[in-house]
Parts: C-alpha cells; sequence; structure tokens
C-alpha cells in the first residue's frame, strides 16, 4: 500500500483559495442569499404563548413513589381534555368570527385552533411528587395568543375542578345514604 499525501488544512489555504475564486463565490453566495431570503418572506410567522400548569395530588390520596408514574392518567387527561376546551374559550372571549359563523364554520374554526394548541408532560419520571403540564398555543395573530392560552387554560381548570368537585359531593352522598341506611338498621334491628 502506498499512503497518500494529503494537504494541510489550514486558514492560510483557504484564504488563498477564496482569494483567487472570489468571483466564482460571489454570485454563488447572492444567489443563495436571494432565495433564502425568499423563502423566509413566505414562512409565515407564529406567536407562540405557553404556560405551566402545576398538579398536585389530591388532598389526603399520597403518592406511592414505588408507582412507576403516578400522574401519568392526570397528564394523559390533561392532554386530551385541554384542547377540547376551545368551544368554550371562544365563546368565553366572544370571538366575533366563532360567534358569527353557522354549525359547520364553528366546528372548522374550534378544529383549527384545537390543531394549534398542545398539552406535554415535563417532568414525566418515576416518583415524582407533582405534575408539570407544559400548555402551548401557535397563532399568527399576536395580540391574541396569550389572552386565548390564558382563557383556555382558566376554563379548563374551572371545568376540571368542578368534576374533581362533582366527584367528591357525589361520595359524600354516598357516604350520608350509607350512614343513613346502617343507622336504620340499627334501630330497627
Amino acid at each position: 500500500m502506498t499512503d497518500v499525501e494529503l494537504p494541510q488544512l489550514s486558514l492560510q489555504r483557504y484564504v488563498e483559495l477564496v482569494k483567487r475564486r472570489r468571483w466564482q463565490l460571489l454570485p454563488v453566495s447572492l444567489v443563495g442569499l436571494l432565495v433564502g431570503g425568499l423563502v423566509a418572506f413566505f414562512i409565515p410567522r407564529y406567536y407562540v404563548a405557553e404556560t405551566l400548569l402545576e398538579h398536585q395530588p389530591l388532598p389526603g390520596q399520597p403518592v406511592d413513589a414505588r408507582e412507576e408514574d403516578p400522574f401519568k392518567s392526570i397528564v394523559d387527561s390533561a392532554r386530551t381534555t385541554i384542547p377540547l376546551a376551545v368551544a368554550e374559550t371562544l365563546e368565553a372571549l366572544k370571538v366575533p368570527v366563532y360567534l358569527a359563523a353557522g354549525s359547520y364554520e364553528r366546528t372548522q374554526i374550534v378544529k383549527e385552533f384545537e390543531d394549534s394548541v398542545r398539552a406535554q408532560d415535563q417532568n414525566g419520571e418515576k416518583g415524582r411528587q407533582y405534575a408539570l403540564i407544559r400548555v402551548t398555543y401557535k397563532d399568527r395573530d399576536g395580540a391574541r395568543a396569550a389572552p386565548f392560552l390564558n382563557t383556555l387554560v382558566d376554563v379548563w381548570t374551572k371545568k376540571r375542578i368542578g368534576q374533581l368537585r362533582e366527584q367528591v359531593q357525589q361520595a359524600e352522598r354516598a357516604a350520608r345514604e350509607r350512614e343513613l341506611a346502617l343507622n336504620t338498621a340499627y334501630e330497627t334491628g
């Protein structure tokens, strides 16, 4: 085998090459800048609003550290239910395009907004004590992005708290009924 001698790579050699070929490099560089500028001009700009939600365990329900991910069901629920609160958010914000549209157009508008909302697990590790959920919303209208996301999170949070309160109220009703049945059975028996 023979060894092939390669020239040493150096900055000085590169500068000499550029000096010799500058008239060939200049038009190619200008065309590249022009094409890059045109592409950047036609790409729509998106404004991204994001927030973090922290979900603590319910009172009286300790977190099992041995469990793989104690908040997996809560985070999965948030991923699917946060985008579903878009219609109520559009009504709460009184968006004129949404309110003036017919039923088919409303479903299309809601679908478009739902596609722009993302909820992601931020700290999915074993044995965590709380869940962090990052909610992001992308929109071409910068003035609408942050208020929409804030209202969306507020609507979803109120809905979630309402569901949790309803579960507690049902458990209280069931406990009262059981207590009444046991007291009645004790008094009669």
